[in-house]
């Protein structure tokens, strides 16, 4: 524009070190970001060796990774990539739990499983809006207006804070469901719903082939669409 002073920085040779913290959650899109992140750094003149890539589960990890990378790590600049599409995690329910929580372990019990129903079971309902989280919270019986007030108290989002942090931090939580076995080894299992007469069988194997095998790092299956009959 003419008349106007413009002050424009070079991004050749930049140098420096960086560290990349990517999120695994919906690596089709996040692996594209971090080639581009990759690709610009070294097109203006950062090494490769200078480049240090952090993987952690999902965003919901990344503040508490980025921290712990700054703290720890020397870097010029720490660059952060996720991406959470609206509606594949309800991070509302977290919240909610705790609301519920406040009105007594029994009450809790109630609702956590109506929660759990209604998000993996039958319509899979989206739980990331208040209407379909105070309908269940109403058909479990809970105090409606109480629970109401409680989902408005920020405290509720520091004890999920507080309690996300030590399952990252400490347990290396890598997604819901986590279990963490008397070793303090942890592993994640992901599953369809299985045949009530299976249930208690498949999930005895899961924990004989995770809490006893520490050489095993990842079962996985092709992403969908599903091969015929893994449903």
């Amino acid at each position: 524009m003419q008349n106007i002073k413009t002050l424009e920085g070079t991004l050749s040779n930049v140098g420096g070190r960086y560290g990349i913290v990517v999120a695994r959650f919906n690596s089709f899109v996040v692996e594209a970001l971090l080639d581009g992140a990759v690709d610009a750094l070294v097109r203006h003149g950062v090494s490769r060796d200078d480049i240090e890539i952090i993987r952690v589960p999902g965003a919901w990890e990344m503040p508490v990774a980025v921290k712990k990378v700054i703290e720890k790590r020397s870097y010029d600049a720490v660059i952060a990539l996720g991406a959470v599409i609206r509606g594949g995690t309800a991070h509302f329910e977290f919240v909610a739990g705790e609301a519920a929580k406040r009105q007594g372990d029994e009450a809790f019990d109630k609702f956590h499983l109506a929660l759990l129903t209604a998000r993996h079971a039958g319509d899979r309902v989206p739980l990331n809006e208040d209407d379909p989280i105070i309908k269940i919270a109403e058909e479990s019986g809970l105090d409606v207006a109480q629970f109401k007030k409680d989902l408005e108290d920020p405290a509720l989002l520091e004890i999920v804070a507080k309690d996300h942090e030590e399952a990252v931090g400490t347990h290396g939580a890598f997604g819901t469901p986590t279990f963490i076995f008397e070793d303090g080894q942890s592993s994640y299992i992901k599953t369809f719903i299985p045949p009530e007469e299976e249930s208690l069988e498949a999930f005895e194997h899961f924990i004989g082939l995770m809490s006893k095998r520490s050489y095993i790092g990842e079962v996985k299956r092709p992403q969908p669409p599903w091969p015929k009959g893994a449903v």
